[in-house]
C-alpha cells in the first residue's frame, strides 16, 4: 500500500525517535514512504537558561547549547536514515515549556494534519516528559491514523526485558497501516507463530 502523506514519528526528545524507530524508518523511507520525525521538546536554541542534571552532565552550558548540538545530532541521524526532521522550540521537565499543553497541542496538531499515519510514545512511559506528551496528545489525534509506539531504547533497562514475550510495532519492510498493527516477538526478537 502506497501512502498518499507522510508517517511522522512524534518524538519526545531529539534522541527518542531514532533511538526508538530508526531501524523501522529506514526501512519505510527505503521502501518509498516519506518520513518526518517530529521532536516536541526540542528545546529551545536562542535560550540562556543554564543547563543543570543530565545537560550539565553532558557539558552543555545553557538550554540553548544543548538544543543546537542535539538538533545537529538528530539532523545527521536523519539523514543516514532518510528521514525529514522537524523541531518544535518547547523545554523538556528540566526547563521552562516555553508554552501551555493548548499551545503545544496545536503545535503538533498542525505538523501532522497531512500525515496517513502518526506514531505516538505509547510503552512503557517511564520517563515525565514521555507520559505528559502521550496524555497530551491521547483523546485529540484521530484515533484511525495513530499507532502507539513501543519506546526501545527505554525498555531495554527495565524488568521488562527480562520478559519472555513483547510486542512491538512490526518494523517489517512495510509502512505501519495505523491500525495499531502489531507482532508479538519472542526473546530473541523473532517474530511468533
Amino acid at each position: 500500500m502506497q501512502l498518499a502523506g507522510p508517517i511522522v514519528v512524534v518524538s519526545p526528545h531529539s534522541d527518542d525517535g531514532v533511538l526508538s524507530l530508526g531501524a523501522a524508518m529506514a526501512r519505510w523511507a527505503r521502501t518509498g514512504a516519506h518520513v518526518e520525525l517530529l521532536t516536541v521538546l526540542a528545546l529551545e536554541p536562542a535560550s540562556t537558561t543554564p543547563t543543570e542534571g543530565w545537560d550539565r552532565r553532558a557539558g552543555f552550558a545553557t538550554e540553548g547549547d544543548a538544543a543546537r548540538a542535539r538538533r545537529e545530532e538528530d539532523r545527521r541521524a536523519c539523514a543516514v536514515l532518510g528521514v525529514t526532521p522537524h523541531w518544535l522550540p518547547y523545554g523538556s521537565v528540566d526547563f521552562d515549556r516555553h508554552g501551555d499543553d493548548e499551545e503545544i497541542r496545536d503545535a503538533v496538531h498542525g505538523c501532522v494534519e497531512r500525515a496517513d499515519v502518526v506514531l505516538v510514545p505509547g510503552s512503557p512511559l517511564t520517563h515525565p516528559d514521555h507520559a505528559w506528551l502521550s496524555a497530551l496528545l491521547a483523546s485529540t489525534l484521530p484515533s484511525e491514523r495513530v499507532a502507539r509506539l513501543e519506546e526501545q531504547g527505554l525498555r531495554l533497562g527495565h524488568a521488562e526485558r527480562r520478559q519472555r514475550h513483547r510486542c512491538a510495532l512490526d518494523p517489517a519492510p512495510r509502512p505501519p497501516t495505523g491500525k495499531g498493527e502489531h507482532r508479538c516477538r519472542d526473546e530473541h526478537g523473532a517474530p511468533e507463530q
